[in-house]
């Protein structure tokens, strides 16, 4: 019988420690998460930056020439987490308004025609292959990627989502 007490503390006594283990390697993780959210990679523009000029038709057949104003939003259609970001950026892009909303879709064009459907209404579309011009100008090195310009084309807000960028646009 005393064994059995024993080794009854003893059991007790490590899912304590164990629990304690557990409890300091969550805070942990937490805290890294913490700092490589707040460091993320840098996928498009960084604030302050004014983008390359560059020269792209719509799919309407639009020219666009020099850096817009606005918002832009780089997707495609290989990227699960453009899909999760998309209907963030077609509500984004209604508050702005349409002509100040250009969508620039990364792929092949027979892969594009969903996204081009989704994005139309609310967007001036233009399809490009990796590194195209538009991209390039913007620095794009990853998907999605969204940034927000003033007036004068420099870069006010950008990142892979909406979280840095104005509740409510304002007059961009």
């Amino acid at each position: 019988m005393p064994y059995l007490a024993a080794a009854t503390v003893l059991a007790c006594l490590l899912g304590a420690f164990n629990l304690l283990l557990t409890l300091g390697i969550v805070r942990r993780l937490r805290a890294m998460t913490g700092a490589t959210a707040a460091h993320a990679p840098q996928v498009v523009a960084s604030p302050g930056e004014t983008p390359e000029p560059f020269q792209a038709t719509t799919v309407d057949g639009e020219e666009l020439r020099g850096t817009p104003s606005g918002l832009v939003g780089f997707f495609s259609p290989d990227c699960p987490a453009c899909t999760e970001r998309l209907p963030e950026f077609v509500a984004y892009a209604t508050a702005v308004g349409r002509q100040r909303v250009l969508a620039v879709l990364i792929g092949e064009p027979h892969e594009l025609g969903g996204l081009t459907a989704d994005l139309r209404d609310v967007a001036r579309v233009t399809t490009e292959p990796v590194f195209g011009p538009v991209a390039t100008a913007f620095a794009v090195t990853g998907y999605p990627a969204v940034a927000l310009l003033d007036d004068t084309g420099a870069v006010t807000h950008s990142g892979t989502d909406f979280r840095s960028f104005p509740r409510v646009p304002a007059r961009v």
